[in-house]
């Protein structure tokens, strides 16, 4: 309903609001997929040898990777056009954006590539923010006199973003150390 009225009262917001319907839409049917079996082994969860000198395996939540190819994209195009950026600017970021959920689960997938996928994962991560902030905040540089209240949305959704993304790989490297379980994560 909040999408509908949202719509109603601003038409520009339509992408936006349809948008951002998809993304809670993708999450919410992946996640209810992976949870749908008492044990991890329904619909997107798969079980692999880790190798770690060992032979126990664990569980792979691929939909997790699956839903974060799909949503994270349009989350990243939905800043960027916000901030009015080039559709350029917004493909370039979402490529930057797709090759950070690529390697990582190339990591997650394949033992002996864990780390050094993390790592490329962190640089696409690093530079993906690094570009969205810095186009993003000189496009709403640009528009502080003509729309301040945008010019805040860009930041204050940056910021969110930043900070909600930066504590996946802090988990991710608690996981890997066996400081917790993959479950849990």
């Amino acid at each position: 309903m909040t999408f509908l009225w949202a719509e109603r009262r601003h038409p520009r917001a339509k992408q936006f609001n349809y948008a951002m319907v998809a993304v809670c839409l993708i999450s919410a049917s992946c996640y209810y997929m992976m949870g749908m079996e008492p044990e991890p082994s329904g619909i997107g969860v798969s079980t692999v040898l880790q190798d770690d000198g060992g032979s126990r395996p664990q569980f792979f939540f691929w939909m997790r990777y699956l839903d974060w190819l799909l949503t994270t994209p349009l989350i990243i195009a939905c800043i960027c056009m916000v901030a009015e950026l080039s559709i350029s600017e917004i493909l370039f970021a979402v490529g930057l954006d797709m090759l950070m959920v690529a390697s990582g689960f190339v990591g997650a997938q394949y033992g002996p590539l864990m780390w050094p996928a993390f790592v490329i994962s962190m640089f696409f991560f690093i530079w993906l923010m690094g570009y969205v902030g810095v186009t993003c905040f000189d496009h709403a540089g640009e528009l502080v006199d003509t729309m301040p209240r945008r010019a805040c949305r860009v930041q204050a959704l940056y910021f969110l973003t930043l900070i909600s993304w930066s504590l996946y790989p802090v988990l991710y490297v608690l996981t890997s150390s066996m400081m917790i379980t993959r479950v849990m994560e």
